[in-house]
């Protein structure tokens, strides 16, 4: 009938404790306490759930630092293998510079030589040449003289020819090197701006689990606060508890809260089908079905529950409490004295349920209300 049972944590707010009030002061005092318990107890409930949304923020934003994190430091990795990539490039350039000061030198080398010669032909005059040929011994000789001459200046010429091919060739090489080179750097600056953009969306998010955790931190302190406001107000409840002088359980069986139900659709213990525990019995019956108190008692609780709809809790003494859910009207209300048999309430479907039923369950401590007490009602109610 009724879907996974979790407001336990809420009726905390409703540890009425184990007390019938003789006198109506008592009543009134009881009814006082416990909207004074409940009111702290929403407040509570809600700095709990306020702490829990923050530490949820945070443990995204944490996870979204860790992110960056490593965003950072991969970025940190190519900007390092670029750096090295941008040095073995300079290495590059120096090594062809070198190269191209080394041949800039044959070259002038290579054309000083050559103008020396040009020289000395020019200061000694072409009579010199002349008589170089004209000296020589037979026509073959000369043409040697003249072939000699003439290979000289083609070495010469030939020469100074490769040392400047050899630098046109280094020196577009070394444009190619410088090119790579820049754009390696290029990519480095990108990467250098994509690092700050990553660091600065980083110190934001950072900032913000600071700022989290001075939230969670402020909340805590509210929840301190509010847990030793209930402490207080339930002390009271003790005492007032403590005044009850009415007659108390004494065993047997408790009265069937219904006068008739259609069948029993959860018993009490682990549910196969959500995983869950069910700490009462469910009988369904239809809308509208009075809901009849199982003993007599005091109403310690009567109040409306997200989880629980219309909700009633009766005390009957030495410890035993009955629980009544998912009413559609509640007519006890808290300092109320019910007899055995008195209708409490109408069947409803109220807070988390699928359906028209009674949620019916029994509470056995040795001191005040815990929902830690919570038994099986079939024994109690003779099933």
């Amino acid at each position: 009938m009724k879907r996974k049972f979790t407001f336990a944590g809420k009726l905390i707010a409703v540890l009425l404790i184990c007390s019938c009030f003789a006198t109506p002061i008592l009543a009134d005092e009881m009814s006082d306490k416990q909207q004074e318990k409940s009111q702290l107890q929403n407040e509570l409930t809600d700095v709990q759930s306020i702490i829990g949304e923050l530490e949820a923020l945070k443990s995204d934003a944490a996870a979204y630092v860790r992110e960056l994190d490593a965003k950072v430091a991969e970025i940190q990795t190519n900007i390092d293998y670029y750096n090295a990539e941008i040095g073995e490039k300079q290495e590059e350039i120096d090594g062809l510079n070198a190269q191209i000061t080394n041949l800039n030198s044959k070259l002038e080398e290579q054309y000083a030589a050559m103008k020396l010669r040009i020289k000395f032909m020019y200061v000694n005059g072409n009579d010199q040449v002349l008589d170089t040929f004209l000296g020589s011994e037979s026509f073959g000789e000369m043409l040697n003289k003249y072939s000699y001459l003439q290979k000289i200046m083609e070495y010469d010429r030939s020469q100074m020819d490769a040392i400047d091919a050899n630098i046109k060739a280094i020196s577009t090489a070394k444009e190619k090197v410088v090119g790579e080179q820049a754009e390696i750097e290029a990519i480095r600056e990108n990467l250098l701006s994509e690092e700050a953009a990553v660091q600065a969306l980083l110190d934001e998010k950072s900032n913000e689990m600071a700022n989290y955790s001075n939230q969670i931190g402020s909340y805590e302190e509210r929840q301190q606060r509010l847990e030793r406001e209930l402490a207080a107000v339930q002390s009271r409840i003790n005492a007032i508890a403590n005044g009850y002088t009415g007659g108390g359980y004494t065993g047997g069986a408790l009265a069937m809260p219904l006068d008739y139900y259609v069948y029993i659709s959860t018993y009490f213990g682990w549910r196969d089908w959500d995983q869950s525990f069910h700490a009462g019995m469910d009988f369904a019956v239809g809308y509208g079905t009075p809901i009849k108190a199982a003993a007599s008692g005091v109403v310690v609780h009567s109040a409306w529950h997200d989880d629980a709809g219309n909700f009633i809790i009766i005390y009957h003494g030495n410890g035993l409490y009955t629980e009544y859910m998912h009413a559609s009207v509640r007519y006890a209300q808290e300092g109320d004295y019910v007899n055995v048999g008195d209708t409490i309430a109408l069947v409803g479907s109220t807070g988390y349920s699928t359906g028209p039923h009674l949620h019916f369950g029994v509470v056995q401590t040795s001191g005040g209300y815990s929902t830690s007490g919570r038994v099986d009602p079939a024994p109690y109610l003779g099933l």
